[in-house]
């Protein structure tokens, strides 16, 4: 679906999750915020502190052709338009990490993970629910402070610096954390 079609449709809904009860803040997120030619799907980001509330108000929004998915804080629904809309419901005091999180597109996603991976800020929400857990919990066990020292699989922690990890992949270049080890430029 073109821009052109799927901003108005983002916009309505905004306006209707606006005036649900206990909703703080809303936004379009995903491609929509970003302002792509077209969009696949729509996703919006909503802030309260009673999700259950708003997502039995979304699911019931006249808008709705099909509901798709429901949890406590994530449902989908298909549009009376045909397009797909993703909401999801965060604590207010996310909202701004959440929205950044959920605007950006995937290739920008992993790179600022990769970004506070290295400066240790691993206590970042959606860092820790995306990164595997036994790489969690082996940078878990180093402190950020400590001194730069190789880790148990021979991949850099976050406390070994730029140095280190350019050393360790040839130059200038950064190891991938994509499976396979492939290498990503900047």
């Amino acid at each position: 679906m073109g821009l052109g079609q799927a901003l108005p449709l983002a916009e309505e809904l905004v306006q209707a999750l606006g005036r649900v009860r206990g909703v703080k803040e809303v936004s379009p997120a995903g491609s929509v915020r970003r302002g792509k030619e077209t969009v696949g799907d729509i996703d919006i980001l909503a802030t309260s502190t009673s999700p259950r509330e708003v997502m039995e108000a979304f699911v019931a929004l006249p808008q709705v052709a099909e509901v798709l998915e429901k949890g406590e804080t994530k449902a989908s629904i298909r549009h009376r338009e045909g397009i797909q809309v993703d909401l999801r419901v965060v604590a207010p005091e996310s909202f701004g990490a959440a929205l950044q999180y959920f605007s950006g597109s995937k290739a920008h996603n992993i790179r600022l993970r990769d970004m506070a991976v290295r400066r240790a800020w691993v206590e970042a929400a959606h860092v820790i629910n995306t990164w595997p857990v036994e790489r969690l919990k082996r940078w878990a066990r180093t402190p950020a402070s400590a001194a730069p020292r190789k880790a148990r699989t021979g991949r850099a922690g976050p406390a070994q610096g730029k140095r280190h990890a350019q050393a360790r992949s040839g130059g200038g270049g950064r190891q991938s954390d994509v499976p396979g080890g492939a290498r990503r430029g900047h």
